[in-house]
């Protein structure tokens, strides 16, 4: 539901349901940590759509500025349409210390598969994002 109804329609600029989501730049969030970003506001879980920028580097880790820690990619999985056919990835990520230490803040990022911005010719590319924040806050 949230590939479908938000992250396909806001590609498409198609309306999109009630509940819409803040935007952070991919570089922007990458590089802060998760308790510093701007809709982090207290609470455990946070839905955000990310602008995807196509020169930041996609690797498996991604530091945060000032040496504070940094994401790290542990698994991801495909989605499926009810047809059976792959649409998007949903990417796992848990933060690390400084001190390479797992913390409780998780994210997925759901994207779509790339050949979408291919066959429709688009030129923006958006992940939807999913913040998480465990019971132990640092």
């Amino acid at each position: 539901e949230l590939v479908t109804e938000y992250l396909i329609n806001k590609i498409f600029h198609n309306p999109l349901p009630f509940w819409d989501f803040s935007e952070v730049e991919e570089a922007a969030l990458y590089s802060t940590h998760p308790k510093s970003l701007d809709f982090a506001n207290g609470e455990k879980k946070w839905y955000f759509y990310i602008h995807k920028d196509k020169s930041f580097s996609n690797n498996t880790i991604r530091k945060v500025e000032d040496n504070l820690g940094s994401w790290s990619l542990k698994w991801y999985e495909e989605i499926h349409d009810t047809k059976g056919s792959k649409i998007a990835f949903n990417n796992h990520f848990v933060f690390f210390s400084k001190r390479r230490k797992k913390t409780h803040w998780k994210m997925d990022e759901l994207q779509l598969r790339p050949e979408w911005y291919k066959d429709f010719n688009l030129e923006e590319e958006w992940a939807l994002g999913i913040l998480k924040r465990g019971t132990e806050y640092h």
